[in-house]
């Protein structure tokens, strides 16, 4: 688990200065059943009191309840309904801009009407993913149990 949070926060780090001036609107995550849950910006500059990128911040952190880098919490998890990183979430984080405007679902899942496909997006969900296969998964064969009960 220390190697994976490593490796996450090495990857947000090297990745979050590129990524920070995609689009001239900020751009906000919002989780939860009817996406009423604020997860923070996706694009604002890491030092952001707000920003996703900020790796000790409260949208950043990957032990806070409302970040999407936190594996034990419902908007992180790989299993879980409310997590982009879940293929099969039924309730991914929508992305929105300051007016409410929707600019689709953040999520691995492939069958989500209206998933969004801008670059950013595409990238904040394969980095997890990324990180998480280059720890756990070696050859093909899971390198560690995944379950510790």
């Amino acid at each position: 688990m220390k190697k994976l949070i490593f490796v996450l926060v090495v990857l947000l780090i090297a990745t979050a200065g590129s990524n920070s001036q995609s689009f001239s609107t900020k751009l906000y995550l919002y989780g939860g059943r009817n996406s009423e849950v604020y997860l923070g910006c996706i694009n604002c500059e890491r030092t952001d009191t707000n920003s996703i990128w900020k790796i000790f911040g409260r949208y950043g952190n990957t032990f806070s309840g409302l970040s999407i880098w936190s594996d034990r919490d419902p908007y992180g998890g790989f299993e879980i309904g409310y997590s982009p990183f879940d293929p099969i979430a039924k309730y991914p984080p929508m992305i929105k801009d300051k007016e409410g405007k929707s600019y689709g679902y953040l999520t691995a899942n492939y069958r989500i009407e209206n998933r969004a496909e801008s670059s950013i997006a595409r990238k904040i969900v394969s980095l997890k993913r990324k990180a998480y296969n280059e720890i756990f998964w070696v050859g093909g064969r899971n390198s560690v149990e995944l379950n510790p009960f």
